[in-house]
């Protein structure tokens, strides 16, 4: 008897993140099967000189917080490189007593890569409301160091529990690639699997044109809003049918069908285990879908 096919044989998927950044993401969906590509739509720089970070980050060597609320890595690692800028290492800055939040493990983990501890991750609901859910009332002060574009939605739900929220603008978000000069650069730990492909639109258009199934994974606010315009610019041209759209999360996916992107699957965990779970169901989904009223 022939073994069964892999829940992803002869599905195309296509990550909005460079090759690095998706690297892990790709090897998970890779053993089901499937083909990966990385298109990065978008990139970070860090925000020059010695603005509003670093007067927090003195504020926060002298105990003047009670949190910090990091969001995503790179909003750790911006932080980490404006101290190392400023002469002192994160873990003298975060060591004076502060507590530590963290949007997801996989920012908790970039902590401990760091040698700090995270003391609030949620569990479940990896995002901005399992955050809120989790964290305890004020009074005190809160650092939420975030991109230029953050939804202000988690910053008001911490003001609305009594916090006093210094929302602070330590990355811009940008079109990939980033200038030279100020690209902030994210470290990733090394990655056992091969690294994906990397694609530009014509590549994708191609990709999109054949009979393969393709499954765009959007992981970010940010890249799904850039996907949702790539498409557009296309409208007038024939891709073929229409890619599968798997978001990373809840915020993810409000922001994708807020910009009128059709969600086909969201992660049940922003890792790359549940996204390759999310994957296989919509592909399944898709192939199991009746045509014409009948099922295949």
């Amino acid at each position: 008897m022939e073994p069964a096919p892999l829940p992803l044989a002869g599905v195309v998927v296509v990550f909005l993140r460079s090759p690095d950044r998706s690297a892990a993401m790709a090897r998970e969906v890779q053993q089901l099967g499937a083909e990966p590509f990385a298109m990065p739509l978008i990139d970070f720089e860090q925000v020059p000189g010695f603005g509003e970070v670093a007067e927090a980050l003195v504020r926060l060597a002298e105990g003047g917080y009670q949190w910090v609320v990091f969001t995503s890595v790179t909003a750790v690692a911006s932080v980490q490189q404006h101290a190392l800028a400023s002469g002192r290492e994160l873990t003298a800055i975060l060591g004076n007593g502060v507590h530590i939040a963290a949007v997801g493990n996989t920012t908790r983990e970039y902590l401990a890569g760091a040698s700090v501890a995270a003391h609030l991750v949620p569990e479940l609901d990896q995002s901005a409301q399992g955050l809120l859910d989790g964290m305890p009332a004020g009074p005190g002060s809160v650092l939420l160091p975030q991109a230029d574009i953050a939804d202000a939605a988690l910053a008001e739900g911490l003001a609305a529990a009594g916090w006093t929220v210094d929302r602070v603008t330590a990355y811009r978000t940008v079109d990939y690639p980033a200038a030279a000069g100020r690209r902030l650069v994210v470290p990733v730990p090394p990655d056992d699997g091969r690294a994906s492909a990397t694609i530009d639109l014509r590549q994708f258009r191609r990709l999109a044109g054949t009979d393969a199934t393709v499954a765009v994974v959007v992981t970010s606010p940010s890249s799904a809003l850039r996907f949702r315009g790539m498409l557009e610019k296309e409208a007038s041209r024939d891709p073929g049918v229409a890619p599968l759209v798997i978001a990373i999360g809840p915020s993810t996916a409000a922001a994708a069908a807020g910009a009128g992107l059709r969600i086909d699957a969201v992660a049940a965990l922003p890792t790359p285990a549940g996204i390759a779970d999310a994957a296989v169901r919509a592909v399944t989904n898709r192939r199991t879908a009746p045509k014409n009223g009948v099922l295949p």
